[in-house]
């Protein structure tokens, strides 16, 4: 047996793979020995960012993508809850059935009973007040009995500014 069968010759292809960059680098080994090199390479491509990179002051070229798609289903979800809540009030008689259940309908049946409940509100000339109906609607619905149609719209104006702070000023009004 000759000196040249009992060793092993093999290749091993190593890669760096990079941000922006892949190397690579081809070697012939014996005895898991590097004898020589193949051959080598790289590959440069743009990166996925904009802006800085080397400062690290970039962002994703998809970003501006992304944060429309985000506040698109953001928007829809927002709806769909509202319009669950709507529908469950609407079945346990807290607020009035507009019939069908699209947008226009539903403004429409919150429009009117919010100038039903105002017409009844003793500080409705007052401009101020006017403007925070909807929470003075939603203290006195905390405080105390209220009216089904009141405690429906106060329940649903929570919905609405879930997760929203409170108003300047609400504490001044009441």
């Amino acid at each position: 047996m000759s000196t040249s069968e009992s060793q092993s010759t093999r290749r091993i292809l190593g890669l760096d793979i990079g941000v922006a960059s892949v190397g690579w680098c081809v070697l012939e080994a014996t005895d898991d020995q590097p004898t020589r090199i193949l051959g080598t390479g790289s590959r440069i491509f743009s990166p996925g960012v904009d802006g800085d990179f080397k400062n690290g002051r970039d962002e994703p070229k998809n970003q501006k993508r992304r944060e429309a798609r985000q506040m698109r289903r953001q928007l829809w979800r927002r709806r769909r809850r509202l319009l669950k809540l709507f529908r469950v009030l609407c079945r346990l008689d807290l607020l009035p059935d507009p019939g069908a259940y699209d947008p226009s309908n539903l403004d429409e049946a919150l429009r009117g009973l919010d100038a039903k409940l105002s017409a009844a509100d003793p500080m409705r000339h007052d401009r101020i007040a006017a403007q925070v109906f909807h929470y003075r609607l939603r203290a006195r619905a905390a405080q105390g009995k209220v009216d089904r149609h009141e405690l429906g719209r106060a329940l649903y104006h929570l919905a609405q500014h879930h997760g929203s702070g409170d108003p300047q000023g609400i504490a001044q009004c009441n």
